[in-house]
C-alpha cells in the first residue's frame, strides 16, 4: 500500500483524539491537522502537522484563497496537502472521535462484505444494531419505511469507505431532540456493501477514500455546516455508480464524544436537508455523467445549481479544487 494520510480540521487545541490518532498513527500514518480562524495559534501535537490559515495560503493553494473561513470546507484544504505529499489513501475523521486499537489498521480497497441492494433509501444503521436510530441525512419521511432488499456475499473494490462510529453516533438533531441520550455500541459485523441505486448518506467522520475517488472528497463551502459532507455524499453514490464503484460500511473503529453543540441551531442548520434530500437525489438520478471522476464531479454540482440546490459560485471553488487537484497529484 502507498501513502496514508489522516485529515481532521479543528478549532480547538489539541484534543483528546488528536493525540491519541497522533500516538497511534503517527508514524504509519502523515497526519494533517487544518485550523480555521478560531484556532488557537499556538496549536502544537506530537506526530502532526498542523496548518493555520496563513499556512494555508501558503502551500500553492487557489482554493485556500477562495473558501469561505469559519466553514468546514477548509478541510478541502487539508486534502489537497495530503494529496501533494503523496498519499495514495485518506482517513478522515473529527477532533472529538477518540479512536480504538484497530483505527487505521486492515485497511484494504477490495472489500469482503454482504453485498445489499434495494431501490431508493436504505438504512445500514439497521444492519449493525436493533436499535431504532438512522444516519444524520436519512430522510425523515423514509426513516420507517421498510426498504425490500436482495443481500448477498462479494468480494469487491469499494473506493470510499465509511467506518462508523460507537456511543454517539452520527444522527440527526430531530433523533437528538426527541430522545433520551443513549450509547449506542454497533455490533463487530462483516462490511455491508450498497448496491447500485441503494442510496445511504455517509459523513466526513471516519471515512476512507482512495486514490481513483479523491476528486469526490470535495466539501461544498456554500452549504450548511451540517449538510456538507452529507451532500458530498449523494454527490459521490451518483457519481461511482456511473464508474461502477461501491460504497461500504464498516463496523466501528473510533467512539464519540460529542463536543459541544446547539441542538436547536443544528436543526436549523439541517432544514435545507430534511426539505430537499429527496430532490437531490431525484436530481442526480436524472444526470448523463460522462468523462473523468473530476468532470463527473463537476457536472453533479452544475445540475444541483441549475435547480437552485446549490448556489452559482460554489461551481468556482468546484473548479478551484480541481485544479488543485491535479497540481497536487503532480508533485
Amino acid at each position: 500500500m502507498g501513502k496514508q494520510a489522516v485529515v481532521i480540521t479543528t478549532i480547538q487545541k489539541p484534543t483528546k483524539a488528536i493525540l491519541k490518532i497522533g500516538r497511534q498513527l503517527g508514524k504509519t500514518f502523515d497526519i494533517v491537522i487544518v485550523g480555521d480562524k478560531k484556532s488557537p495559534p499556538d496549536f502544537s501535537a506530537r506526530n502532526v502537522s498542523f496548518y493555520g490559515v496563513e499556512q494555508q495560503v501558503n502551500v500553492g493553494s487557489r482554493l485556500a484563497k477562495l473558501l469561505p473561513y469559519n466553514h468546514y470546507g477548509r478541510k478541502n484544504i487539508g486534502y489537497i496537502i495530503a494529496i501533494r505529499n503523496g498519499a495514495e489513501l485518506i482517513l478522515e475523521t473529527d477532533d472529538d472521535n477518540i479512536p480504538y486499537q484497530d483505527f487505521g489498521t486492515n485497511l484494504n480497497l477490495e472489500v469482503k462484505g454482504e453485498l445489499i441492494a434495494a431501490k431508493g433509501w436504505f438504512n445500514v444503521y439497521n444492519e449493525f444494531t436493533a436499535e431504532y436510530i438512522w444516519p444524520r441525512g436519512f430522510p425523515l419521511e423514509k426513516i420507517n419505511q421498510k426498504a425490500r432488499t436482495s443481500k448477498a456475499n462479494r468480494i469487491t473494490n469499494c473506493h470510499i469507505q465509511q467506518f462508523l462510529a460507537d456511543k454517539n453516533p452520527d444522527v440527526d438533531a430531530v433523533y437528538r431532540l426527541t430522545k433520551p441520550y443513549k450509547d449506542i455500541i454497533f455490533k463487530k459485523r462483516k462490511p455491508v456493501i450498497l448496491g447500485k441505486g441503494t442510496w445511504c448518506p455517509f459523513n466526513s467522520q471516519n471515512t476512507v477514500t482512495y486514490k481513483e475517488a479523491f476528486p469526490l472528497l470535495y466539501l461544498p463551502s456554500y452549504v450548511s455546516f451540517r449538510m456538507t459532507d452529507i451532500w458530498r455524499s449523494f454527490i459521490a453514490q451518483a457519481v461511482m455508480w456511473s464508474m461502477d464503484w461501491l460504497l461500504s460500511f464498516h463496523s466501528s473503529t473510533v467512539y464519540q464524544e460529542r463536543n459541544i453543540h446547539n441542538l436547536l441551531k443544528d436543526f436549523d442548520q439541517e432544514i435545507p436537508g430534511y426539505l430537499k434530500n429527496q430532490l437531490i437525489i431525484d436530481i442526480l438520478n436524472t444526470v448523463h455523467f460522462s468523462g473523468s471522476v473530476g468532470n463527473r464531479l463537476y457536472q453533479a454540482y452544475e445540475s444541483l445549481s441549475k435547480e437552485r440546490i446549490v448556489e452559482r459560485k460554489e461551481l468556482k471553488l468546484v473548479e478551484g479544487w480541481l485544479k488543485d487537484l491535479k497540481k497536487a497529484q503532480s508533485y
